[in-house]
């Protein structure tokens, strides 16, 4: 059958596919109903853009008692890139601690203060001092540093 400009419909399949980067339609077709009605919690990260507003979420996880843990990370970071989406989830499964991402290049006054200077560094905050501290992509020192600190009195 021949489209309106006259191509068939296997030509013009084949046109959107490369205009989405080649991905054919009847698989874009699958993966939408395979989430569709799949809702997933927004993220509980938040990003730091100033030291006001790194000074003001401070005080608010002290108010509340929370735990901080802060992902200090660089556009240019391939680990931290890697760790983003596992700071993302852990954001979601621990709702009692705060989730801050700092990129040191944006607030450098910050990573200097806490003394960032690998990344990613991943930093926890309780009472408003530092209690712990860790650099490296490693997903299971982050959890068990989110629990060790989330669950006790430090």
């Amino acid at each position: 059958m021949a489209g309106e400009n006259g191509s068939t419909e296997e030509e013009m399949v084949r046109d959107g596919e490369e205009e989405r980067g080649g991905i054919p339609i009847e698989q874009h077709s699958i993966d939408r109903d395979l989430y569709s009605g799949h809702l997933q919690e927004p993220s509980r990260v938040v990003v730091v853009d100033s030291v006001a507003f790194w000074d003001e979420m401070l005080r608010r996880a002290n108010a509340e008692g929370s735990l901080v843990a802060v992902h200090f990370s660089a556009d240019w970071c391939a680990p931290c890139k890697f760790m983003a989406p596992i700071f993302d989830d852990l954001s979601r499964s621990f709702p009692d601690t705060m989730f801050l991402e700092v990129d040191v290049d944006d607030l450098q006054e910050i990573a200097k203060k806490l003394e960032v200077k690998a990344m990613p560094t991943f930093i926890f905050i309780k009472d408003e001092e530092q209690v712990d501290k860790f650099v490296g992509a490693n997903k299971e020192e982050l959890e068990r540093k989110i629990l060790q600190f989330g669950q006790s009195n430090v």
